[in-house]
């Protein structure tokens, strides 16, 4: 059970995640490039690590431990994903002298940031985005197959749009989170009715 629970870092070049659910699970770091004065060999990097490792241990320790004497007196008022870590973050920046708040703030951006990546990586949301904006429409209620026509008849490339009604519903209840995030409220009717399943979109942006 422990394995499961242990941080995994992911590096690219580009976006390597577009799922909402797991985007909203991660850390998004842009690293600085290394330029060829700045870079430093692997043996370096291990002599200058193994001076420094017994400071860098005792620096961590001394946080974990002072966060841990605070943790029991955070609570959060909004509670995000991965609450625990947002508690634990909280409560470590108590301790390195910062606002309790500021840990929720960083954390937000952090996670707007990948909610917007994964919005720009999904056709059908952007595509849901421009229908609402185009039209001004505040909320729409049809079927998947009317959707799906709607969508095509706005979208200048139909060929990156899903290719019939159940594909469509497929992706936008992958992308609803994110969309749900920016005021972009989704419906899935459970029931299917005399025209098929239907879905509500709702435009609460401000």
């Amino acid at each position: 059970m422990t394995d499961i629970k242990r941080p995994t870092i992911l590096n690219g070049i580009g976006s390597i995640a577009s799922a909402s659910d797991f985007l909203d699970r991660c850390i998004l770091l842009q690293l600085p490039m290394i330029d060829s004065i700045t870079r430093k060999s692997e043996l370096f990097m291990q002599e200058e690590f193994q001076q420094a490792h017994p400071s860098l241990l005792g620096a961590l320790l001394d946080l974990f431990v002072n966060s841990l004497a605070i943790l029991p007196s955070i609570k959060l008022k909004e509670t995000p994903r991965m609450s625990d870590f947002a508690r634990l973050g909280s409560a470590m920046c108590i301790a390195l002298g910062q606002p309790e708040s500021k840990f929720i703030q960083i954390y937000n951006e952090n996670q707007n940031k990948g909610n917007q990546e994964c919005i720009e990586a999904n056709p059908t949301a952007l595509s849901i985005l421009n229908l609402l904006d185009r039209g001004k429409r505040e909320s729409i209620e049809c079927n998947f197959i009317q959707l799906l026509n709607t969508l095509k008849r706005i979208e200048p490339d139909t060929t990156v749009l899903p290719k019939n009604p159940r594909s469509l519903a497929s992706a936008l209840k992958r992308s609803a989170p994110a969309l749900r995030r920016t005021g972009i409220q989704i419906y899935f009717d459970p029931i299917r009715r005399s025209n098929g399943y239907n879905v509500t979109i709702t435009d609460e942006r401000k």
